[in-house]
């Protein structure tokens, strides 16, 4: 039952940052928290990479339906094919969420 969950579609919008901004406000309010540590969003499109890059969300790529190439012509560093290695998938997770975040300035 997905109403049990935080989450934001196209029904809510149809600009993708919108919908990722209404999502994060839902977990925010879901969670009882005011900001994450960490936001991963997982998409197949290029849009979802170049909105994720404008929010400084990481991103997981899924590069089914030669997909995966035009998401690396377009930078994503983490693709998968899909979720069947779902210890695959939260290994990536691990690693996005433990280093620092490609998508965003390095301090100086």
């Amino acid at each position: 039952d997905v109403e049990k969950f935080p989450i934001s579609s196209s029904d809510d919008s149809h600009r993708r940052e919108e919908i990722m901004t209404n999502g994060y406000g839902r977990a925010m309010d879901f969670y009882g928290v005011s900001e994450f540590e960490t936001v991963t969003y997982v998409g197949d499109g290029i849009w979802d990479l170049k909105a994720s890059e404008k929010l400084g969300y990481h991103f997981i790529g899924i590069g089914f339906y030669n997909t995966e190439s035009a998401l690396r012509r377009e930078g994503a560093a983490c693709i998968l094919n899909d979720f069947s290695d779902i210890d695959a998938f939260f290994s990536r997770m691990d690693e996005l969420w433990n280093g620092p975040n490609p998508l965003l300035p390095v301090p100086e």
